[in-house]
């Protein structure tokens, strides 16, 4: 947990189960913003495709960190499910593997591969892997 907090981690995923508390920009977590589409294709803020948001409901054109808590059980991971481990999303076993370039691709959130010593990102999975 030191070490989680010490590499930054707290910053976005210190909410409850290691969620985030607010919406990030595709920017800033270095990734493709082709997502932000697929519910609202004019980023007008209006659903389309018949959708209906709910009292309150909004869209946010942004990302969400999910909760951590049970990511053991978890078989995909980043905003659009590209990376099959927590060890190739820490880019253990090198660089990340290519799945898709393009608006559907594996890039983004370079803070588990670029920074960190092979130990580092030992111990964040193995922590990560308990929650």
């Amino acid at each position: 947990r030191r070490l989680f907090d010490a590499k930054g981690c707290l910053a976005c995923h210190g909410g409850a189960r290691g969620a985030s508390k607010r919406f990030y920009g595709y920017d800033e977590i270095g990734t493709e913003d082709a997502m932000m589409r697929w519910m609202d294709a004019d980023l007008d803020g209006t659903p389309c495709c018949g959708i209906d948001l709910g009292p309150g409901e909004f869209i946010t054109h942004g990302i969400k960190a999910p909760r951590l808590v049970g990511l053991w059980a978890q078989k995909r991971f980043l905003h659009n499910g590209s990376v099959d481990s927590l060890e190739d999303l820490f880019c253990r076993n090198g660089p990340r593997p290519t799945i898709a370039d393009g608006p559907f691709s594996d890039r983004g959130h370079r803070f588990t591969c670029d920074g960190l010593t092979d130990g580092e990102k030992d111990a964040l999975v193995a922590y990560l892997e308990a929650l």
